[in-house]
């Protein structure tokens, strides 16, 4: 009996050494399919971060293109405001000049006939300016012409 009591334990010890063997390969096989999908993962993730170090890179070039631009239009401004400035000067003397000359502008009849006859659209500024100064001033002489 004991004969057959140590063959039936190493039967049982056989079945479960089996189950063990069986067991060790499917978490082997298990393991090396994790394995594998961690190196996938691994692989996806280096280029995951390859592409968003490419983009980074990239934008950060596009926005320093841009802030150089900036700078630049910047830079244009500021002269381009720098010579308006200096021009401002003589153009508010212009401009005064031009006040007083039409303020204390005389037009004659002689000057105002000559130009009346020519039509309106062939007339210079100062001359279209000289006609209505005169206008204004000599209302009679704009209801003769017949406008």
């Amino acid at each position: 009996q004991l004969v057959h009591q140590c063959e039936m334990m190493r039967i049982e010890i056989t079945q479960k050494h089996q189950q063990l063997l069986d067991q060790k390969a499917q978490h082997e096989a298990h393991t090396e399919e994790l394995q594998e999908q961690l190196h996938s993962v691994r692989h996806q993730n280096q280029v995951l971060q390859f592409k968003l170090n490419s983009t980074l890179e990239q934008h950060s070039k596009e926005l320093k293109t841009a802030q150089n631009a900036n700078s630049d239009q910047i830079t244009m401004l500021k002269r381009k405001q720098a010579e308006i400035e200096l021009l401002l000067p003589s153009l508010q003397v212009k401009s005064a000049d031009i006040r007083n000359t039409l303020l204390h502008a005389h037009v004659t009849d002689r000057t105002y006939a000559a130009l009346a006859v020519k039509p309106r659209e062939s007339l210079t500024i100062k001359e279209l300016i000289q006609v209505s100064l005169y206008e204004y001033r000599q209302p009679l002489n704009k209801s003769s012409r017949g406008d």
